[in-house]
């Protein structure tokens, strides 16, 4: 009886490090950039074919690869994340993503522009695996709805 008192008094007392606002933010900026650059990739395609001097059906490459890298580093992305620390692997694939995303904007060549999206893909997968941030139990519903208000429109 002791025990269960003692373990609510120590749920109510805890206090994130963080305000859990700001995790929020930072995570749902993160899903926005994901879904705001295949949105983009997705309507420059034909553009980016162009440019390149490559066909469409060469150029759907570009969001293939990016699909591909995805899905094979996602189940590495719990391991992964395990290993460093989640802050520190959140940290590490935001600047994997931004820097592939200025490079895929300078490739000059589609098999550079590809290389460059499969970085891409992998270190999106940070989004997806931040899906809920350190938030007091009762507010872990805010965390979803703001998850899927970034991602699901």
């Amino acid at each position: 009886m002791a025990d269960e008192h003692t373990a609510e008094n120590s749920q109510e007392q805890w206090k994130p490090k963080v305000n859990p606002w700001i995790i929020a933010g930072t995570v749902a900026l993160a899903a926005f950039m994901e879904v705001l650059d295949t949105s983009i990739a997705n309507v420059a395609l034909p553009h980016i074919s162009g440019s390149l001097a490559a066909s469409l059906d060469q150029g759907t490459w570009v969001l293939t690869s990016y699909l591909v890298a995805n899905a094979i580093v996602l189940p590495l992305g719990g391991w992964a994340s395990s290993v460093v620390g989640r802050k520190n692997f959140f940290m590490i694939c935001i600047t994997l993503f931004t820097i592939s995303s200025f490079l895929c904007g300078i490739a000059p060549s589609l098999p550079l522009l590809l290389f460059f999206r499969i970085l891409q893909g992998a270190a999106v997968e940070v989004c997806s695996r931040w899906r809920r941030p350190s938030w007091p139990t009762r507010s872990r519903r805010v965390s979803v709805v703001l998850h899927l208000a970034c991602t699901r429109w």
